[in-house]
């Protein structure tokens, strides 16, 4: 029977009944559905550390601390209590982490491991749906219900703006996950408008199925993410002005997940007659809003609104079983509600700012109530700026602090009756205005405003006003904000703490983001940019230490529905409901409940940590737990998930199982062990007792180093390998002896020696790695077997021993052979120092039995032509004796049309140098094998990418012409990485771990590869397939 654990999340609500919170809520109130999240762990290279941090979630008891772990081992001599980051003067780019909550002295479940950022931003490959599109507005969301935010994506060409007439492109809505994979792409067709007040989208979980929806206005010809029109896919409603003035409008809600449409209804309120809304040539009667509101208290609901210059009507609406149902309808034309007219602005807010649980439609000079009501109005007119928080703190309630059109300047309103708290007038038009704590010279926020001087939330001036008012930011370690103006953060009479070079901001001369959120680690906020070539967005992040502990601010409803409405009309920047800034107190705890759909409660074999994931983290905690660095596994269930051969026991074998299945070497652990041990590799640096050093300087060794024997008679290594019955088995060393003379060892099964004198032969260097074999006895159960120096010169460096079963070792006959391999970064073999980089060419040799010599020629930088130029294909064919073999895969780095030395155009250069590798070869009498070049990871629409076909399709025609072995293993890698889905593929590239690195391989990445290859060459009607294990 398959074992159960317990998740921190299911048992978290019955918790908070018996355990004191950060603070009592004022007011009772229901709770609010809220996205379930994961701890959000973020890790960055800062200085000569790694900076981490990591949510705290809003309903998390006051007592709560967390523990951090270094690839597997804690980082903290004690629980962390006081804040949600760490400095880790210890960890490195090859690093990753993870953090475990502490409840009442018991550690909880690990959170997802990250990698390390090798700067202070994430890249997101996005790629533009057709030429020319730009990348604007993002909004996020949990769309998957990985407990993962995701990014919703608006792209635009060609926008005009309501009041200019010209026909626009159509406006593309994208779902992508933060590690680029795009998940889906909505069309919104000819019949929507392109620019700032057409397209409000919201994304938000609207029906608390833990995934996150997408909502927005869509028109006939609406294409979804699974190509589904909704309405006539052939209609053109766009006249002659470039205005959509008739044709049916809907409301559509589409599943965040797949794109797909779920729900579509008419849209309320229809436009009617145009010139209803003010004007009768198109710009006021499509001036749209949108926002999420709880306006029971408990259940999101979607609120869609349409004009505010004259006429404005808010239509709400509740998303269930998959079917939209109309709320209510608050129209200004309705008996009573004229007061309204005109008393809303480019964008709005959300709040519950009467106290009673639900949130209120803040629309800047007005206010309507939960119920769709009208609440309070002021008669102040339309502005473009608002903000709504506790922007002073000693005072009851919410404020709005909204600037004002037509020379009326900018207004604080209590924001429960609209009273006006104070007003600051200006002799112009007033377009720009702010609210942020940026000075503790005064209490409370700090207001400012087109032309004035900087306000206290009181109304007294008290200096000079920043020059930027866009928006603020929460980046550094202290509560005070800074300003974000374009791709600039600066700290206010500061200096500046970021500037994005690369990217750029959006909305013209609003210079924001596409998006300002926290959505990773500590409260801290992030800010997204697009790359300036618009083929990336950056999610940048903060690395400053805070000693500030708050929950994530996203558990903060009036925060978390800013977010969901920030790409309304006029962007603006997102607020905390409590006062977040100097002196503040303890925030409140938030009233909230998350789905329980947070990973499967079913122990999995290989994940000893409960994370949800079998990686790197779990095959250092077995390793620790066998070397005895650990005393017990970390989790309740560590053992029974490390136990993957179900034998009943943690030895050895699971370990080298564990390492094979991460490698890709195997796709699944077996039921139960089969009577004779697998090929098994086990590691030198992993043997339990040792004679000599652990070193990682000479590369081309697997795992985390080598073996250096201490150069003395009897240095030894000595595993300890369990077999299930009796037996013969193949033992294979893998070693280097970069000397002149042979290396002997003493083979010791179990203390006897059956073999006195094992010649380990001279390999060339200690970069060049070889095999030597011997059959031995193996008992039931545990045997030692140690390799000990026979000579004052010590042993040669090894790198591993494999067992295997004897009979299964058995091959076809092969009188053995070097391959010399040709190649680029893709191929080479790096040292440590580039962990966990590799190339395929340094993995290759572990798929060949003995016979079988790899030399690795490939360098970085070099293509078909500069490798020949600069004399590395002479050297190898210096060499290269009879039936020897040349492996060849360029194409990389000849596609560098701007780099002289290495461009070699696919049909003329770059074949004619291919054509020197094939003669060349054969003119030694070795066999060439030609390989065309690896995919990098290009996915979009749903497809990997061919970066190269021009070339691939060169090399084919060379092959073919030349009759020459032909390995394409582009469309094989491109076929595998579909096989896998682009989840897995990415954790085989180095994105995984620095955050930018689309080409080059991890060592995972590169033995997969290796083995693609190697299970095509024995395929090939070559000798060497027969070499093949």
């Amino acid at each position: 029977m398959l074992k159960k654990v317990i998740v921190f999340f299911l048992s978290l609500q019955f918790l908070l009944c018996f355990m004191p919170l950060h603070q009592s809520s004022a007011v009772s109130v229901p709770q609010r559905q809220m996205e379930a999240l994961d701890r959000g762990v973020v890790a960055v290279k800062a200085g000569n550390g790694v900076f981490v941090s990591w949510r705290m979630f809003g309903n998390e008891p006051a007592s709560i601390s967390y523990n951090l772990y270094r690839s597997g081992v804690k980082v903290n001599s004690s629980p962390i209590a006081n804040s949600t980051n760490y400095m880790d003067t210890n960890g490195s780019t090859g690093s990753t982490y993870t953090v475990r909550a502490v409840l009442e002295g018991k550690e909880q479940a690990a959170s997802k491991a990250a990698g390390v950022w090798g700067q202070n931003y994430l890249q997101v490959p996005v790629s533009a749906p057709e030429s020319g599109y730009t990348a604007g507005d993002c909004s996020t969301g949990d769309l998957d219900g990985d407990g993962e935010y995701d990014l919703v994506v608006k792209w635009e060409r060609a926008t005009n703006d309501n009041a200019n007439g010209g026909v626009t492109d159509p406006v593309y809505l994208e779902g992508y996950k933060i590690n680029g994979k795009k998940l889906w792409s909505v069309n919104l067709g000819k019949n929507i408008r392109g620019g700032a007040h057409y397209t409000q989208f919201m994304v938000y979980d609207l029906d608390g199925d833990g995934k996150a929806e997408l909502a927005c206005k869509t028109a006939d010809g609406t294409t979804d993410g699974k190509g589904a029109v909704i309405g006539d896919k052939n209609a053109n409603y766009v006249d002659s002005n470039g205005y959509i003035l008739s044709g049916p409008e809907y409301l559509t809600v589409f599943s965040g997940e797949t794109g797909a449409a779920l729900s579509t209804v008419n849209y309320v309120p229809p436009r009617g007659t145009v010139s209803s809304w003010g004007d009768d040539y198109g710009n006021r009667v499509d001036r749209f809003r949108a926002c999420i509101a709880y306006l029971d208290g408990v259940h999101p609901s979607l609120v869609m609104l349409r004009g505010y210059y004259t006429r404005m009507v808010a239509a709400a609406w509740d998303f269930k079983d998959g079917k939209l149902t109309q709320r209510w309808v608050f129209d200004s034309n309705t008996s009573g509600n004229s007061a309204w007219a005109g008393q809303g602005n480019h964008n709005l807010s959300v709040g519950d700012v009467d106290n009673d649980g639900c949130d209120e439609i803040l629309n800047g000079t007005s206010a309507i109530d939960n119920n769709g009501k009208g609440l309070w109005t002021t008669g102040l007119g339309h502005g473009d700026a608002m903000h709504l928080g506790d922007l002073d703190p000693n005072r009851d309630g919410l404020e709005v602090w909204t600037a004002l059109e037509g020379s009326k300047g900018a207004a604080l309103l209590d924001a429960k009756t609209g009273e006006q708290i104070f007003r600051y007038t200006y002799s112009k038009d007033c377009g720009r205005a702010l609210a942020a704590d940026i000075t503790a010279a005064s209490p409370g926020e700090e207001m400012w405003a087109a032309g004035s001087g900087l306000y206290s939330c009181t109304g007294k001036n008290i200096g000079t006003a920043p020059g930027q008012m866009n928006f603020a930011i929460w980046w550094d370690g202290d509560e005070l904000r800074e300003i974000l103006d374009g791709t600039t953060i600066s700290k206010y009479n500061g200096g500046t703490l970021l500037s994005a070079a690369g990217c750029n901001s959006i909305n013209g001369t609003k210079a924001n983001p596409c998006l300002q959120a926290d959505i990773l680690g500590d409260w801290r906020e992030e800010v997204i940019f697009p790359t300036t070539d618009n083929t990336a967005l950056r999610i940048y992040t903060t690395t400053s230490v805070t000693t500030r502990r708050i929950y994530t601010l996203m558990h903060d409803p009036v925060y978390r529905l800013s977010i969901a409405w920030q790409n309304t009309a006029y962007n603006q920047p997102p607020h905390t409901g409590f006062f977040l800034g100097s002196g503040m107190a303890e925030p409140p705890v938030p009233s909230i409940y998350t789905p329980d759909n947070l990973g499967n409660n079913e122990v999995k074999k290989g994940d000893i940590n409960s994370d949800g994931n079998i990686d790197a983290i779990d095959l250092a905690i077995i390793k620790q737990k066998l070397l005895g660095s650990i005393p017990e596994f970390p989790t309740a269930d560590g053992a029974y998930a490390a136990d993957v051969n179900a034998d009943g026991a943690v030895d050895a074998i699971d370990f080298a199982l564990m390492k094979k299945y991460l490698l890709g070497a195997i796709d699944s652990f077996p039921e139960a062990q089969e009577e004779t041990v697998p090929a098994t590799i086990f590691q030198a640096e992993d043997a339990y007792i040792f004679n000599g050093v652990r070193e990682n300087i000479n590369s081309g060794y697997t795992g985390d180093s080598y073996a250096n024997y201490n150069n003395e008679i009897a240095s030894y290594v000595e595993w300890t390998v369990k077999v299930k019955a009796s037996g013969t088995q193949r033992l294979r060393f893998r070693y280097a002896n970069g000397t002149e003379q042979d290396r002997p060892m003493e083979i010791q099964i179990n203390g006897t020696a059956i073999n006195s004198s094992l010649s380990f032969i001279p390999t060339g260097g200690w970069t060049t790695w070889m095999d030597v074999s011997l059959n031995a006895n193996l008992k039931a159960g545990d045997n030692t077997i140690r390799a000990v120096s026979v000579t004052a010169q010590g042993g040669p460096n090894v790198d591993y021993l494999e067992v295997t079963n004897a009979s299964e070792s058995e091959t076809k006959p092969f009188t053995g052979a070097t391959v010399y391999i040709c190649g680029d970064s893709t191929v080479m073999t790096y040292n440590a120092s580039y962990y966990p980089q590799a190339g395929w060419g340094q993995m290759i040799s572990k798929y060949f039995n003995t016979e079988v010599t790899f030399v690795n020629r490939a360098i970085g930088g070099r293509s078909s032509k500069n490798f020949v130029e600069e004399g590395r294909l002479e050297s190898i064919l210096s060499v290269i004796q009879p039936n020897d073999y040349l492996f060849v895969q360029f194409g990389h780095n000849d596609a560098s049309i701007n780099n002289p030395d290495r461009y070699a155009a696919p049909f003329t250069t770059y074949k004619e140098y291919l054509k020197k590798y094939v003669d060349g070869a054969r003119a030694k009498g070795a066999i060439p094998v030609l390989i065309t070049p690896v995919a990098r990871l290009n996915y979009s629409n749903n497809t990997f990418k061919n970066d190269f076909p021009d070339y691939c399709t060169a090399m084919k025609q060379v092959a073919a012409e030349e009759n020459a072995a032909l390995i394409d293993l582009m469309t094989l890698s491109l076929n595998y990485y579909t096989s896998v889905g682009y989840d897995e593929a990415y954790k085989l590239y180095l994105v995984s771990s620095n955050g930018t690195d689309y080409t080059h391989f991890t060592e995972a990445g590169a033995e997969v590869i290796a083995g693609i290859i190697s299970k095509e060459i024995k395929k090939l009607n070559i000798p060497l397939a027969g070499s093949v294990r």
